[in-house]
């Protein structure tokens, strides 16, 4: 994956450091469950960071690397600057709590590569042959980056970053993958089918899958123009930012040109194929179809035996992919078995590789998934329609398949561990297990006989090399059970073979091939090895990835149900295998085409194929490695562009600037951010105006801690002009007064995740709070107006405050944020604070926010928030006091709105403002209520992925102040509300916009407003 990152601005840098704490007030939390004690593996070009877990497969993926390396530098012509750094991870679930990338990583993402030090970050595979793609693909990236130029920034002046997402991820699949790929193939042979193939101008739609369509178009490049020209174009579009430019400068052809004649070449591969082969529901009845806006993605069917039950994985909830559960005849829904995006004990529920199996009685249903980052198997009881056993395995990685024994007594499943996939076996009721093979080949997708003798299964064991690394194609093979023999199942001798199912009486397994390009179901006779092709789809029987499992077999009524990839989505189709129209397998080439080789047809003699087709070529001997072990120094990641400013106002002729410095360690277990910024005029001096803060973070281990070191000044002032006497003489002044505030902070941070959900913060230290003012006084002839001179002085200013301050909080987040507000989930924080000092006082906090989603655009949101001050000095006139009108609390009474209408007559008599005055005090609550309407967005009214998220939301506001405060006299603090409706627009992912129509019920001079603000949901 190419990652986009911005530089850090001075602003959001000033605001972190404002705060005691470097939290978010919510959020949820990226846990290291384990310490990794990682060390580093050299090799001439590349620094490799691993821990002991992965230590039998890191010699592998050195020379999987420098292979890489040769391939990759002659491909682009280009030597990367510097070493490499590649950091492996030994199983998903730890590689989505890395902390070298800040933000939480989805289960379907396979590798990173980040800009700053160009790291390429990923976890080890299933097979050799997914850790070899997932490298190559994310050095690909790593080139890329190499190749900005030396002087480029980050964000959005970066060209390297204005390139769309098919231009660079298109290149990275193509050069890591090659030109035959049954699984793009599919993907063109269905927009082709439809109608729907992209011109290069409309590529950069969401809707078109950048690494599918951009594997494709690169893939015509190379094999009509050349693949040395894809490296030339890649270095043009660095400098530009201009994609088709690149394109038509090295090609010497327009970009529009180009276009057309790669929508023409994919029409004449395609077509002849189309007219061979049947669309998908001529190969079956379709159970659950695949529909935009309810749910594109229904892969992995799992039947149970008797034919009755269902489940498979999909994202109907428009929010995640979760476990459903279907009737088998009909594919009516009955229930969803995860919540997977608001179940605080789901990290992960291992979508891409599993599925579920269910017991021989069809009563018991056991689904992988992890918790905690450990991997478990959960057996679901349909009858009493509740979990009734958990299988823990702490000391293994990943699960990607799960078998029950006919007996129901065992479950059979294939995990990861130490970089590679075995077979395992555990003891449903006591949980003791057995490892069933230990190698470095990959062994998955285990499937137990129905006369509980022996397990079929999945392994590129048959024709891998691991002297030079050559990755074979997956077969089917045979483990029995009473001597741990393992036997091929030979089948096809073209492609990959996956899924295997028993047919009813043990005599036969139906698998899938793609074999001719087209990813097919097919069954063997282990009787007499007859072959039986089952499917002939137009597209592919398919799940998520190219080796998901994508069908099942009820074995006592002989029905099949398959997961297809068709009309850019995947539904799951049922069909009785006896009358199918089985028939020998037909021809490897289909209307004389291979169809997993994507136009033009001279494409395997190109240079991407020769190199992919020579696992020597580049491989180096482990010999020459060596290995040392890590130790974090921090050093420069980037300096934040320094920004200079100039301007006139109030204040006179201001000149400020500033900059930024992050430093971290190549693992991020310590980064460090310290920021300048000042602005100065004829009226103030340099230490008054300068913010400078310092923010340190230790994420070494799951407690993260760290300080902050701060000053920030808030600056304001006021004007006054009248008659003075000068002397005896009257003159004319003006005087302006400008008053510093200047916040001096040091505190401590400290953090515990007890979940993705929940979590401890502490903070505590000293603030100071230092006021400063300056006069400046300007006299004038008040006849002639000729300046008399001027003077300027200190003001007096109220005294420093020195405090201890100090917080805890708990805090909890499951919600699921809709595109402008949470729409699912719930939220609180339970923070306790206080300060002692100059000022001693305690602070109370409490917030809770719920979030129902009633249907796929519907939602409702409701809030109670309460926060106050405690103790002697809780309503002292030296601090500001609290006020519950602003937008984000109660909308309707902006302090800003205000005017003297407002304050009728007491104005005048008292100088007080009763409307307003009852919105101050040392105490709040707060109460709020939406009816959210998703109108345009993936979870829209008008359902599309390629719109702007918009919401409208009818509300209700409600909140109420209380305590005293100097200098307003006593008066009733009623509970206030409002009413109203709000529009809110996400601004490209920058900000979420709100427009509001607003009728306040307690404003007697002012009833409907308008009132716009920068701030998403609550």
């Amino acid at each position: 994956m190419f990652m986009k990152r911005g530089a850090i601005t001075l602003l959001a840098v000033s605001c972190a450091l404002s705060g005691a704490s470097a939290q978010e007030y919510f959020g949820q939390n990226k846990v290291r469950y384990e310490k990794y004690d990682f060390k580093i593996l050299k090799t001439p070009h590349f620094d490799i960071y691993f821990y002991g877990k992965e230590a039998p497969a890191i010699d592998d993926a050195g020379r999987m690397a420098e292979r890489w390396y040769t391939r990759l530098s002659q491909l682009f012509d280009w030597k990367l600057s510097s070493r490499q750094p590649v950091i492996f991870y030994a199983n998903p679930a730890d590689f989505r709590s890395t902390t070298v990338i800040p933000g939480m990583i989805g289960e379907a993402t396979g590798g990173v590569t980040e800009p700053l030090r160009r790291r390429v970050i990923l976890p080890f595979g299933t097979s050799l042959a997914e850790t070899d793609h997932v490298l190559g693909h994310e050095l690909v990236h790593a080139f890329q980056y190499d190749m900005r130029p030396k002087n480029a920034g980050l964000g959005a002046g970066n060209a390297l970053e204005q390139l769309p997402l098919w231009f660079i991820e298109g290149m990275a699949e193509y050069f890591s993958i090659g030109p035959e790929d049954a699984q793009t193939a599919m993907w063109m042979r269905d927009a082709v089918r439809r109608g729907q193939v992209p011109s290069l101008k409309q590529l950069s739609n969401p809707k078109y899958f950048p690494y599918r369509y951009g594997e494709a178009f690169w893939a015509y490049i190379g094999g009509r123009y050349g693949d040395d020209k894809i490296g030339k174009i890649m270095r043009a579009g660095a400098h530009s930012g201009d994609a088709l430019a690149a394109i038509s400068s090295v090609l010497g052809v327009s970009a529009d040109r180009v276009s057309t004649e790669w929508k023409q070449a994919l029409d004449t591969r395609n077509k002849p194929i189309l007219q061979a082969t049947n669309p998908p529901n001529q190969n079956g009845r379709v159970l659950v179809p695949s529909k935009e806006g309810t749910g594109e993605l229904n892969v992995s069917p799992a039947i149970s035996p008797d034919g009755k039950y269902m489940t498979f994985l999909s994202e109907r909830s428009l929010v995640s992919i979760d476990l459903y559960l279907a009737d088998a005849r009909t594919g009516q829904i009955r229930r969803r078995l995860t919540k997977t995006a608001t179940d605080p004990h789901f990290n992960s529920l291992e979508f891409t590789h599993s599925t579920g199996s269910w017991s021989a009685d069809s009563r018991l249903f056991a689904y992988a998934h992890s918790e905690k980052s450990k991997p478990l198997i959960t057996v679901y009881d349909v009858q009493k329609d509740s979990d009734v056993r958990t299988l823990r395995f702490p000391d293994l990685g990943e699960i990607t398949g799960i078998t029950w024994s006919p007996d129901s007594s065992q479950i059979a499943f294939s995990a990861m561990h130490g970089g590679t996939s075995d077979l395992y076996m555990a003891d449903v009721k006591t949980g003791a297990t057995k490892q069933l093979t230990n190698d470095a080949y990959a062994d998955v997708q285990p499937a137990w006989s129905p006369d509980g003798k022996s397990i079929a299964f999945v392994s590129d064991r048959f024709d891998t090399d691991l002297n030079d690394l050559s990755i074979g194609q997956y077969g089917l093979a045979l483990l029995d059970l009473a001597n741990g023999a393992i036997s091929q199942v030979k089948t096809f001798n073209e492609g990959r073979q996956i899924d295997p199912q028993w047919g009813p009486e043990g005599r036969s397994i139906y698998f899938v091939s793609d074999r001719s390009g087209i990813p097919n179901i097919y069954r063997i006779s282990l009787v007499d090895r007859a072959l039986t092709q089952i499917t002939n789809v137009q597209t592919g029987v398919a799940g998520i990835t190219a080796s998901s499992p994508a069908i099942a077999v009820a074995r006592e009524v002989r029905e099949l149900a398959y997961s297809a990839f068709t009309g850019g989505g995947y539904e799951i189709i049922s069909l009785n295998p006896q009358q199918a129209a089985g028939n020998p397998p037909g021809p490897v080439r289909i209307a004389g085409e291979d169809a997993a080789l994507l136009p033009p047809r001279k494409q395997p003699g190109g240079e991407v194929f020769a190199m992919l087709q020579s696992p020597q070529r580049g491989l180096l001997a482990a010999s020459q490695f060596h290995m040392t072990d890590y130790e974090p120094h921090l050093s420069l990641d980037y300096v934040a562009p320094p920004s200079v400013g100039i301007g006139v106002g109030s204040f006179g002729t201001l000149i400020g600037g500033g900059t930024a410095l992050h430093f971290s360690d190549m693992l991020d277990y310590n980064s460090l951010v310290v920021t300048f910024q000042t602005f100065s005029s004829d009226s103030s001096n340099f230490l008054r105006d300068l913010t400078a803060g310092a923010t340190y973070l230790n994420q070494r281990s799951r407690w993260n801690w760290g300080f902050t070191v701060a000053q920030i000044p808030y600056v304001s002032g006021f004007f006054t002009q009248g008659f003075v006497t000068n002397g005896g003489q009257t003159a004319f002044a003006q005087q302006q007064v400008t008053v510093w505030q200047i916040e001096r902070q040091l505190a401590g941070i400290l953090e515990y995740p007890f979940s993705r959900a929940m979590r401890i913060e502490f903070s505590g230290g000293y603030e100071n709070v230092d006021f400063a003012a300056q006069s400046e006084t300007s006299l004038f002839d008040p006849v002639t107006g000729v300046f008399l001179g001027g003077t300027r002085e200190d003001a007096p200013a109220p005294s420093s405050l020195n405090m201890a301050v100090g917080n805890s909080a708990l805090v909890y987040d499951t919600s699921v944020f809709g595109g402008t507000s949470p729409v699912m989930g719930q939220r609180y924080r339970l923070q306790a604070g206080g300060s002692s000092g100059s000022l001693t006082f305690s602070t109370l906090l409490a917030d809770y926010r719920r979030y129902i989603h009633l249907s796929r655009s519907l939602s409702l949101a409701g809030r109670f928030l309460t926060y106050g001050r405690y103790g002697g000095d809780a309503e002292s006139d030296r601090l500001q006091p609290l006020y519950v009108g602003y937008n984000s609390l109660v909308r309707g009474y902006d302090p800003g709105s205000f005017s003297a209408k407002d304050c009728g007559p007491a104005l005048q008599q008292t100088g007080a403002c009763p409307a307003f005055d009852q919105l101050l005090g040392s105490h709040i609550a707060v109460g709020n209520a939406e009816f959210r309407v998703e109108l345009l967005g993936p979870l829209g009214a008008v359902p599309s992925r390629h719109f702007i998220p918009v919401e409208a939301a009818p509300f209700v506001d409600t909140g109420k102040a209380w305590g005293r405060v100097t200098g307003i006299p006593e008066i009733p603090r009623p509970w206030i509300s409002s009413y109203g409706t709000c529009l809110r627009i996400n601004l490209l992912g920058m900000a979420v916009a709100e427009i509001s129509l607003v009728h306040a019920d307690d404003r007697p001079a002012r009833s409907w407003m308008w009132q716009f603000s920068l701030l998403p949901g609550f």
